[in-house]
């Protein structure tokens, strides 16, 4: 051991360093209570830590004994004890001591893994992570160097220095806590980060453990965040080795969507699909290594027919074929479906050639089902086949009538009519999850389509219509949750009297759904409280001065004079509690080409008030900015008329006068 390792930590007895770091050294130690091994992890301020710094990481540190505290798992290093501050000054964790290695020296030994081994890997630690996700723990620093093997293979999580608890989160000031090359695109650009992050970054460990490289790389940092936020990875036959998969290629594109709503919705279920792309790689394999289609007992053909050729008179008859055994899954039905097409090709010649072909693209129409249940795929599939097989024997038929018919045209086959009946079976599925008002699925099952029909032209618009249905359906979700976000956050703040923050709320919510009704009501109990306030000190303060003044009665009148230097926006002014006028406004004119362009306008309009006293509120909203609010009081006396002016010049503050 070094000079400077210590015989004791607290009441642990130190055996011997096992690992050091910036921020401190792990050491295996022994329990002397109860005997057991156990490491233990240590926290240790220097020089380059000060302030506010230091206390950040003091807290990542004491995080990871909250966050792994609370959990007990067989995927997740168990957390026996805690120590802020030791007689050493040491602030540590002990915690369970793995016997093995982590997934980083593996592959940096072995260079990548086998396709079954790596899928291992990440049913085990998904396992662990779904556990955490379920007590409302996010690790957010999924990574081979936090991923452990014991020396019988099996799989520990751990280091959750910066999981999230709960709504808890450790980023301060745009300061993005984890490692940049597994990090999801979300926590990149600073926003939220929920379970889904998780799902990416595993998404990039088992990249790596296929291909032994990262599918986001760079010169630096810059660039490779840049990479992982906005480009796709780098595909992984780009470096060599065996092609995986096309199912695994799939499970791989959809954990590593940038859109986390396009990813799995669960790590349990990235598991599941990899587990079963494994089986199907497998059953595929084996079927191409044992396996193989009978040929269809065709005649020969006579003398000058279409596809005839001399044969030698000794070449013995076809055997005959045997009933090929049952098959199951996925991976079986794209491969008959593949070997009848092709065999129907060779025994049709050029006639087949269309036919034939749709194997293939029905193979590569599976890729393009995304989410879509594995028996809704079986039967699909299943039914393409038919339509291939029935109309290659038709077309064989027809040709080998005709050969025996003299001055018989040869019959031709129309590739999109071929390649229309096979993908009839994913169309009619795309349509009934339209129906259903399910657009996302709709478009998987229309750029499955597309590979089987791509002569058809009508199937790419469909596909398009349908992504663009799915796309506004995807911002209309989020818009609505960030609109029950702020109007939480608006009720909350009013409730505890900050009517400042009430009031920005109600105004975002304002901005982004104009119409909204609830926020109206927010502001609106917002002006009143505020205003009852206002008139209890101003009656506490001078009430024989109110009483004295006569109250004022008939009607007087508001005219309202507003500019505005942007095209859009949403104009709301209140007379006390009373709404006088909510407006969306679009301010465009006709410029080149007939395009629509963005000009200054105007609203000009009167109202009839009561007269006395009265606050008018004006309120502007602009897209993507915030609410501007201003307040005017003045006194409106019967009969009269005063003009209210509101000018919101382009880049200056809001200007409101009464007049």
């Amino acid at each position: 051991m070094a000079l400077e390792t210590p015989t004791h930590l607290g009441r642990y007895e130190i055996l011997d360093e096992i690992g050091r770091g910036a921020m401190g050294v792990v050491y295996l130690a022994k329990d002397p209570l109860i005997g057991r091994l156990v490491a233990l992890k240590t926290f240790k301020a220097t020089n380059a830590l000060t302030g506010r710094d230091l206390e950040m990481f003091r807290a990542r540190f004491i995080r990871e004994a909250q966050s792994a505290g609370i959990l007990s798992h067989p995927n997740i290093v168990t957390i026996h004890d805690v120590v802020e501050e030791s007689e050493e000054g040491v602030t540590f964790i002990a915690m369970e001591y793995v016997r093995g290695t982590n997934l980083k020296e593996v592959l940096r030994g072995e260079g990548r893994l086998g396709l079954e081994e790596a899928a291992h890997v990440v049913a085990e630690v998904s396992e662990g992570l779904e556990y955490a996700h379920s007590r409302g723990v996010v690790h957010r620093d999924v990574k081979p160097a936090n991923i452990l093997l014991t020396e019988d293979r099996r799989v520990k999580l751990t280091d959750f220095g910066i999981a999230r608890l709960g709504t808890s989160n450790l980023t301060h000031d745009g300061q993005l806590l984890g490692t940049p090359n597994y990090m999801a695109p979300e926590q990149i650009r600073g926003e939220a980060a929920d379970h889904r992050a998780d799902v990416f970054s595993l998404g990039v460990v088992l990249y790596e453990m296929l291909t032994g490289e990262k599918p986001f790389q760079g010169d630096n940092v810059t660039v490779v965040t840049h990479r992982i936020a906005y480009e796709e990875f780098i595909p992984p036959e780009h470096h060599g080795g065996p092609s995986l998969p096309e199912p695994v290629e799939r499970v791989l594109d959809r954990a590593l969507a940038k859109d986390p709503d396009l990813r799995y919705p669960s790590v349990a279920d990235m598991a599941k699909a990899l587990g079963e792309a494994v089986r199907q790689a497998r059953t595929q394999e084996q079927l191409n290594e044992t396996q193989e289609i009978p040929e269809l007992p065709l005649p020969p053909p006579e003398e000058g027919s279409v596809g005839a050729s001399p044969a030698p008179a000794s070449a013995p008859g076809p055997a005959p074929a045997e009933k090929p055994a049952r098959r199951n899954g996925v991976a079986a039905l794209r491969g008959a479906v593949g070997g009848a097409g092709r065999r129907l090709a060779a025994a049709g010649g050029g006639v087949f050639g269309a036919i034939g072909s749709l194997g293939g693209r029905l193979k590569r129409g599976l890729g393009g089902l995304g989410g879509v249940r594995k028996g809704a795929v079986v039967k699909l599939l299943a039914a393409a086949a038919v339509v291939v097989v029935v109309a290659g024997l038709a077309v064989w038929l027809a040709v080998s009538l005709g050969s025996r018919s003299e001055g018989a045209p040869t019959p031709t086959v129309d590739p999109q009519a071929v390649q229309l009946a096979a993908a009839q079976p994913l169309l009619q599925q795309a349509q009934a999850a339209l129906d259903a008002g399910d657009p996302a699925q709709a478009a998987q099952l229309y750029r499955a389509a597309q590979q089987v029909a791509p002569d058809v032209a009508e199937i790419a618009d469909s596909r398009q219509r349908a992504e663009g249905q799915a796309e506004e359906a995807r911002r209309e979700a989020q818009r609505t949750q960030q609109v029950t976000a702020a109007l939480a956050d608006g009720r909350t703040a009013l409730d505890e009297e900050r009517w400042d923050d009430a009031r920005a709320a109600a105004e975002r919510v304002r901005t982004l759904d104009p119409g909204n009704t609830e926020a109206v009501d927010l502001l609106a109990q917002v002006d009143k409280t505020q205003k009852r306030e206002i008139d209890e000190a101003t009656t506490a303060a001078g009430a024989d001065e109110a009483a004295a003044e006569p109250a004022a009665t008939g009607d007087a009148t508001l005219a309202l004079d507003f500019f505005s230097a942007y095209p859009e926006g949403v104009l709301t002014v209140y007379f006390n509690d009373e709404q006088l006028l909510l407006e969306p406004y679009r301010f465009y004119k006709r410029g080149k080409f007939l395009r629509l362009e963005g000009t200054a306008g105007t609203i000009k309009n009167s109202y009839t008030v009561p007269a006395g006293a009265a606050d008018v509120r004006i309120i502007v909203a602009l897209p993507d900015r915030p609410a501007i609010s201003r307040l005017l009081q003045g006194n409106f006396p019967s009969g009269s008329t005063r003009r209210l002016e509101v000018r919101l010049e382009e880049g200056r503050e809001l200007v409101t006068r009464l007049e």
